[in-house]
């Protein structure tokens, strides 16, 4: 079931008018606010994992597995087992069902071994995504956040506008907002429309179309011109763009309508005087995710001037990573860590010592 499917359409409207009876005012009345609150909480929750599972209801199995680690370990966040079972067993079941194999055959090729066997694994959808929400609970548990209900952590992990394309939501920034009256207000539903029509324009009718063209040419490039395939190099960065931005604004439009926010994902990153404004523009969710859960923990910029540019380069590698288990992706990570550590280096040696250049931190 994606977004721009007419059975999502149809799956978001009912829970649209569950939602709306589960507001309405003479249940609030009889039952209390808080208990209403929960009521629509579950339904959420139900209405997720209906989403999840029209993918391959197997898979659901796996996100309440993972979603019952996190919730166990922040209860029991005092000992030491608790906290590091929190993060291993999330990072053991991505590395098994996204890198496995990648792992396997590099390290066949590189021993020269034949013949390796490679396991029949399914990627679930999604799985990328909710593997680092269910981190970012048990890690802000551990920083000293409270921790939530079942039902809450639950949902936070599984919400459905999010679960299988992003943007990646903290913990401390949707947990919240299940503490509040969140209800569906006709004003909120009309932005969330909105902004979810723009997505989807900007998925079907750029994205789509473009892919036609860039499929063509990259299919065989030998038999189109020089300008015709740097035309299409071109048209995929485009597309890639206006893809990925595509579903986030579907995903933060389909949140509005129910009533909570979600983070912005991109701000015109094409438009960047530089690489590293360009990753605060790009994939935002991600990049923020990055720094406050890896990049700081490391150490960030404390550690001097070597340290931070290691530091950089192991976060922006296993960035890569985390896009696909390729070693293309592993290049593309470190090419922007290298090209991150220049921009910082010619920041504090060249761009500093320019008489009215103001230099940012």
């Amino acid at each position: 079931m994606t977004f721009s499917s007419f059975t999502f359409i149809i799956f978001f409207a009912i829970v649209l008018l569950m939602m709306l009876v589960m507001q309405n005012k003479i249940l609030t009345d009889k039952f209390g606010v808080e208990k209403m609150r929960k009521a629509r909480h579950f339904i959420l929750l139900v209405s997720s994992y209906v989403f999840y599972g029209w993918w391959d209801w197997r898979f659901c199995f796996l996100m309440l597995f993972m979603t019952l680690v996190a919730y166990i370990c922040a209860k029991k966040k005092d000992k030491k087992f608790f906290r590091v079972i929190a993060i291993v067993v999330p990072l053991v079941i991505l590395g098994i069902f996204k890198y496995f194999n990648f792992f396997i055959q590099s390290f066949s090729t590189l021993f020269g071994i034949e013949n390796a066997d490679a396991l029949n694994i399914i990627l679930p959808v999604g799985i990328s995504f909710y593997t680092f929400q269910s981190m970012s609970y048990t890690i802000d548990v551990f920083r000293g956040e409270k921790s939530q209900s079942f039902i809450n952590v639950a949902l936070y992990i599984s919400f459905f506008p999010q679960l299988v394309a992003g943007p990646i939501v903290k913990a401390n920034e949707f947990l919240p907002q299940l503490e509040e009256e969140r209800v569906i207000k006709w004003d909120h539903f009309l932005v969330g429309v909105q902004i979810f029509a723009f997505g989807l324009f900007k998925k079907i009718v750029i994205a789509d179309n473009l892919s036609v063209f860039v499929d063509d040419v990259f299919g065989n490039p030998a038999v189109f011109s020089s300008a015709t395939v740097i035309l299409a190099v071109i048209s995929y960065s485009i597309q890639i763009y206006f893809d990925f931005s595509g579903y986030s604004d579907m995903a933060i439009g389909a949140a509005k309508c129910l009533g909570y926010d979600l983070s912005k994902n991109f701000n015109m990153p094409y438009l960047s005087k530089n690489v590293s404004e360009f990753w605060k523009r790009w994939h935002i969710s991600l990049s923020s995710w990055l720094q406050q859960y890896l990049y700081i923990p490391l150490g960030g910029n404390r550690r001097g001037t070597v340290r931070t540019y290691l530091n950089l380069m192991i976060t922006m590698v296993l960035g890569g990573l985390w896009h696909g288990a390729n070693v293309t992706f592993i290049v593309w990570g470190f090419l922007h860590g290298a090209a991150l550590c220049v921009h910082k280096l010619y920041k504090k040696h060249i761009q500093k010592g320019k008489k009215g250049t103001f230099v940012g931190r």
